[in-house]
């Protein structure tokens, strides 16, 4: 980007030297005795001291310095500076050397000015366009300073302006030069007047235009980046990506919308954060239920009909009297993300760990099936033990088993506790009958039990996996309980 900076204003200071040598020696009327190469090359020496002093200022060893870097428009001054420079020495020489009158010198000061305003501001807004592709996407440029604040429109205005007073002035100098010197020498005829005036004033404005043209061109093309970065920006949010960031380079309406754009994002990110950390104390999905109810911290819940599962591990005292307390946690974290991920991948919601048991809710989503989610949660809870028991051999530890027991009935499920202390679970009847279940499954072979309830309402091909197993007196149920156990137990 250096260099490619350097290279663009090298050719902006040699095409500068071209094109006002060949207006002071083809253009320019009345002007006489002066050979193009002789006018160049005086021109040539300037602008490359001119060129000189810019790469000292503006050159790599300097665009790091705290004033210059991210800022086009400090560096813009620095360059607009040197190309007053080079014009006013230009005009000395040549008032010295060739005894220019003063209205001629001015003709060189304007037209190396013209030319330096379109050429540096047009390199500034490259650099300004070099700088959003670099942000782009990450970290913005800051906020801006609020007194620095300058609309899109009042910049317009001002381009526009500018440029009018511009034009104006270059003709009027033109104009007023030349009557001046028509009047000087009256012997000059009507047709010899107007035809070189025209010429001049003709190339002037056109060349003006051009290059405000490609002035208000890379003006518009950096608007369009920056609101592209923004757009996709809102896309990446769109899609749940929040690692993006809006460019901000300038001082007016886009800089607001990128900064407050930022702020959102850096607000989701944040969010996003909190219900990453929430959801691993909770439900992902009760999580993010909690976080955009209005009433996600309010006591109380409300009634669902859910499938409430149980389950535990058999032998786990003989095998945690073996066990340091941090290896006790490394097994029960490690056997913990198996039944994890079978209640997850099965649809269900891990409500609470006690111990070495933990609860799942399913149906609280008023899903239809909620008795199949939490059936074919216990058959792969059932089918992690191989991969467990393979971890305990592995380490010369005892093997475990685990016990699932489930119920399916009415329950309130919502935040319980204290304003100061909240925990969101489900209580009723359901889940002590689930948990006793549960209890008993140390009894069956299938070490998996369910409730009449559940059974009815499983699909055909879930209801061939069970067998009745008669009626069992749970404790704190008044009458006994009908269930059905696992037909074919799984091995571990």
């Amino acid at each position: 980007m250096r260099y490619r900076d350097t290279g663009k204003a090298f050719a902006a200071y040699a095409a500068g030297a071209l094109i006002l040598a060949f207006y002071g020696v083809h253009v320019c009327p009345f002007l006489e005795s002066i050979q193009f190469p002789a006018v160049l090359g005086v021109l040539s020496v300037f602008f490359t001291a001119g060129f000189a002093a810019r790469c000292l200022i503006l050159g790599p060893a300097a665009v790091d310095s705290p004033g210059l870097r991210g800022n086009p428009w400090r560096r813009l001054a620095a360059d607009l500076g040197i190309w007053m420079g080079i014009g006013l020495l230009a005009t000395a020489w040549d008032m010295v050397h060739y005894h220019f009158p003063f209205g001629s010198g001015m003709k060189i000061v304007v037209g190396c000015l013209s030319m330096g305003i379109l050429a540096a501001t047009r390199l500034a807004l490259e650099q300004e366009h070099a700088l959003i592709s670099e942000l782009g996407g990450r970290a913005g440029a800051g906020t801006p300073d609020p007194s620095r604040f300058v609309s899109i429109s009042t910049k317009f205005l001002i381009f526009l302006g500018s440029t009018l007073a511009l034009l104006s002035i270059v003709i009027l100098l033109l104009v007023v030069k030349n009557f001046d010197y028509v009047l000087r020498h009256p012997a000059i005829t009507r047709l010899e007047l107007i035809r070189p005036i025209a010429i001049e004033i003709g190339f002037v404005v056109s060349f003006l235009l051009v290059g405000c043209g490609l002035v208000a061109r890379q003006y518009a093309r950096n608007l369009n980046l920056i609101f592209s970065f923004i757009r996709r920006a809102f896309g990446d949010v769109e899609q749940g990506r929040f690692d993006v960031q809006a460019p901000i380079v300038s001082h007016d309406e886009f800089s607001e919308v990128a900064r407050h754009t930022n702020q959102m994002i850096q607000g989701l990110r944040e969010r996003e954060r909190i219900k990453r950390i929430f959801g691993k104390y909770v439900s992902p999905s009760v999580a993010d239920a909690i976080i955009q109810s209005e009433r996600g911290s309010e006591l109380g819940g409300r009634e669902v009909n859910a499938a409430i599962l149980f389950t535990d591990i058999r032998n786990y005292t003989t095998l945690s009297e073996g066990l340091t307390p941090a290896e006790v946690v490394e097994f029960l974290n490690f056997y913990f993300s198996r039944v994890v991920e079978a209640i997850h991948g099965a649809g269900g919601v891990v409500d609470k760990f006690i111990g070495d048991a933990a609860m799942a809710v399913f149906g609280i989503d008023g899903a239809a099936d909620a008795n199949d989610r939490a059936v074919r949660a216990a058959l792969a809870i059932r089918e992690c033990l191989a991969a467990v028991n393979q971890h305990l051999r592995e380490r010369d530890l005892p093997q475990v088993d685990n016990g699932v027991g489930i119920h399916f009935g009415r329950v309130i499920a919502g935040n319980i506790g204290s304003p100061e202390r909240l925990e969101y679970t489900v209580i009723g009847d359901a889940v002590n009958t689930a948990s006793r279940l549960e209890g008993q499954t140390k009894h069956h072979p299938g070490k998996v039990l369910i409730s009449a309830d559940t059974f009815t309402m499983l699909s055909a091909e879930l209801k061939t996996k069970f067998a009745p197993a008669g009626e069992l007196e749970l404790k704190g149920k008044a009458r006994p309980v009908a269930v059905y156990g696992l037909a074919q137990p799984a091995k571990s």
